[in-house]
């Protein structure tokens, strides 16, 4: 499983499907079993690409925003050549 560590704070209030509060430089794993297509509901019916995740490797997984994830390196869940911004970096929107 990859590692992807969260570049912000986030919990429940700020994504519903979030178990519990995290805390930016804490880690998750790309999960990797079958996610019944609730990644791409998101991206579908919210407009939000997410990342399924899960904190133990267990099977059990939640849907977290890419914008909220990178990996160790500070690249995009969701490709290698994706450079994040540094964290406290003005936005682009």
């Amino acid at each position: 499983m990859t590692d992807l560590v969260f570049i912000r704070d986030a919990g429940p209030e700020d994504w519903n499907a979030l178990p519990r509060k995290f805390v930016m430089g804490e880690i998750v794993q790309k999960f990797t079993g079958h996610t019944y297509g609730l990644d791409r509901d998101d991206l579908m019916y919210l407009g939000v690409e997410t990342v399924p995740c899960t904190v133990d490797g267990s099977e059990g997984f939640f849907t977290v925003p890419v914008e909220y994830l990178a990996t160790e390196s500070g690249h995009s869940p969701m490709g290698a050549y994706i450079k994040l911004p540094p964290t406290g970096a003005p936005s682009h929107e």
